[in-house]
């Protein structure tokens, strides 16, 4: 049974799926829009939007090292902060359904940072 188990497995062990996370956390936060499927879009916004109410908090050196935790490019954290002081309380992503993947028929979402 799945009591108290919340999340996404992606179909991938705890250490690949955390590696996909960061990666696409930054591939995101970089270039402010990627197309990706459908569960990996639903589980990188949440992801990514606990990230931004941690930035949002205060510029202290514990919650930019909160950050480098879940973010590995440094740049991409000084932009996490600066997104974060501009916007105000409520969901900062947006996610768009696309066509499907015409190799394997997977559902494939564009999700975007509202600016």
């Amino acid at each position: 049974m799945k009591h108290k188990r919340s999340g996404r497995t992606l179909g991938k062990k705890p250490q690949r799926r955390k590696a996909l996370l960061k990666n696409l956390t930054g591939n995101l936060l970089e270039h402010g829009a990627i197309v990706i499927t459908q569960g990996k879009a639903k589980e990188l916004k949440r992801h990514v939007d606990k990230l931004l109410t941690v930035a949002g908090r205060e510029n202290s050196l514990h919650q930019r090292r909160l950050l480098m935790r879940k973010v590995s490019q440094k740049k991409t954290v000084d932009d996490l902060q600066e997104r974060a002081v501009k916007k105000a309380a409520g969901s900062r992503i947006r996610l768009t359904n696309m066509p499907t993947q015409r190799s394997d028929g997977a559902k494939m979402t564009r999700i975007e940072l509202i600016k």
